[in-house]
């Protein structure tokens, strides 16, 4: 089965070998750490700041417009071209990117419940993916993303789901009761620095604790394709005003 494939009927592909540049990664690394200490290479702050960084998880949004190595570590890579890979897409572009900080000991305030990335973010209607690049090595004991495969092509419901909620063992008993007639199964992915997955904006993902004694950090890249399609009467979080902004939504990928 080809990756194409693969993504298309389980909803997740995963490069586990490296695949990116390193060294950009190591700089980001370096530039998330300045933004997390509220240093802004650029000028420019976060969109949002949740979490105090030590304690919990912590989500900063569009950390790619407050530090250039940051900046230069997704659009300098080979992030859009695996895109098209797996989508067939002419063209990938960025529509955002969030750092999700999750604390070594920060337990059950580390959690990330199962959702869909379109629950969240319903102006994107059709044409998107998401990349998830961790910035340290991911085992088992890091909290990795988990994804619940082939949920991309299930009936989308807003009942049990949400990236907001942390217990999760409470939380996925329901989500399997109200799928029951679908065949729940969770996979871990694991991945070495360098190493890069990408979900369906439909996929049903979460994450557990970080039981690791290293701090967890991870930079997802919401991406767009030539096929997107916007819903304009639903909230667009100021998307509509960017969108077709170069700098802030840069295209990495473009097929002669």
């Amino acid at each position: 089965m080809t990756v194409k494939n693969f993504f298309s009927e389980n909803g997740y592909a995963v490069f586990d070998q490296p695949i990116l540049d390193i060294d950009l990664l190591l700089k980001a690394k370096q530039g998330v750490k300045q933004v997390l200490e509220k240093e802004y290479q650029t000028g420019v702050q976060p969109w949002c700041h949740f979490g105090d960084g030590n304690s919990e998880l912590t989500r900063l949004t569009q950390i790619h417009m407050s530090d250039e190595r940051i900046y230069q570590a997704i659009t300098q890579s080979q992030i859009g071209n695996l895109a098209a890979k797996l989508t067939g897409a002419s063209k990938i572009n960025v529509w955002g990117c969030q750092l999700f900080y999750k604390p070594s000991g920060s337990q059950s305030k580390g959690n990330v419940g199962f959702h869909r990335d379109s629950q969240h973010m319903p102006f994107f209607k059709k044409g998107t993916l998401t990349a998830w690049i961790p910035l340290v090595d991911i085992n088992s004991n890091s909290g990795p993303l988990v994804i619940v495969p082939g949920s991309h092509t299930w009936e989308p419901t807003l009942e049990h789901t949400g990236g907001e909620i942390q217990n999760i063992n409470s939380q996925v008993p329901l989500l399997q009761n109200f799928y029951k007639t679908q065949n729940w199964k969770e996979e871990q992915v694991t991945l070495p620095l360098g190493g890069i997955s990408f979900h369906d904006f439909n996929a049903l993902h979460g994450s557990y604790p970080n039981e690791s004694p290293t701090d967890r950090i991870v930079i997802t890249v919401g991406l767009f394709t030539d096929e997107v399609e916007f819903d304009n009467n639903v909230e667009d979080y100021g998307y509509a005003l960017v969108i077709n902004d170069e700098r802030f939504c840069p295209t990495i990928y473009e097929r002669e």
